[in-house]
């Protein structure tokens, strides 16, 4: 009903969607102008989240296809990407690191830290 919104908040489900892109501008759409997507995102192409899936008993690609394992390849670069063609700019992408991880903290400091991180928590805002 043409309904505008402060804030959409996603939690761990952009890696699972079909088309990342088209529903990023859906939601883009539902924002208010001074308003804010805020979104958690697995960061799918983690080494350390392979592992982990491995070890846990998903036999997942190192790099994920949204076709063969359901969920999407996501990193900075990805997630930079999606926003940018859906209309929307990112403000804050913040890696975390889970607290399992602390040495992977230590010795991912600086450029490291987003390619070893768990999750992304993202912030973005309409373009236009």
């Amino acid at each position: 009903d043409g309904e505008r919104f402060d804030v959409v908040l996603l939690s761990d489900v952009l890696h699972l969607v079909d088309d990342p892109v088209g529903w990023l501008c859906k939601l883009g759409k539902l924002l208010r102008t001074e308003g804010y997507l805020i979104a958690s995102v697995g960061n799918t192409s983690s080494p350390l989240a392979w592992l982990t899936n491995w070890r846990d008993g998903w036999r997942r690609p190192i790099v994920p296809d949204h076709g063969t394992s359901g969920a999407q390849p996501v990193s900075v670069r990805e997630l930079r990407g999606w926003c940018k063609s859906s209309g929307l700019a990112i403000t804050h992408l913040l890696p975390r690191v889970e607290s399992s991880r602390r040495i992977v903290t230590q010795i991912g400091r600086g450029p490291l830290k987003a390619p070893l991180a768990a999750r992304f928590i993202m912030m973005a805002r309409r373009t236009s």
